[in-house]
């Protein structure tokens, strides 16, 4: 895991041409005019998915992984928590759905750190972190966010 602002992100480049595409991305001006909607920037190795919905208590969510991709969520506007924990913490809830590209878990109430998010910043999760977006920081409140999903080859996760 991963939390940045997107401004201090050159570094990521490093991590490959996937990353680079991303990054492209997720510097282009304007990026809060964007329809909701899908994105493709690289076929399914990268693309973006844009987002806008109202954040919820943290007993109205689930902690969440993928296997395939790695998230890059961006927000462009208002305030969340992201939750994180690694994926060994968590019990499965909802198995892992190859369309969806998702399974769901539970935690014990208090398991993991939520990190504060605004705009501008981003949180970098793989397929070993269990994640739990959308969270309430004080009252419910928008928030458009950008999730970048680049193709990774999973090394960690429960059968």
């Amino acid at each position: 895991m991963i939390v940045d602002v997107l401004n201090r992100a050159d570094y990521l480049k490093n991590l490959g041409p996937n990353f680079q595409t991303a990054l492209a991305f997720l510097n282009k001006p304007r990026l809060d005019e964007l329809e909701d909607d899908r994105y493709d920037l690289h076929g399914d190795d990268v693309f973006a998915i844009v987002q806008t919905y109202m954040t919820k208590p943290v007993d109205q969510r689930k902690w969440e992984a993928h296997k395939k991709y790695l998230d890059i969520q961006y927000i462009i506007s208002g305030h969340e928590h992201i939750g994180y924990t690694q994926l060994s913490m968590v019990k499965p809830l909802v198995p892992y759905d190859a369309k969806k590209e998702i399974a769901f878990f539970k935690g014990e109430p208090g398991l993991g750190s939520f990190i504060p998010m605004k705009a501008g910043m981003f949180m970098v999760l793989g397929p070993q972190d269990a994640h739990m977006p959308s969270v309430t920081l004080t009252v419910p409140e928008e928030v458009r966010k950008i999730v970048v999903k680049v193709a990774v080859e999973p090394t960690v996760y429960p059968k």
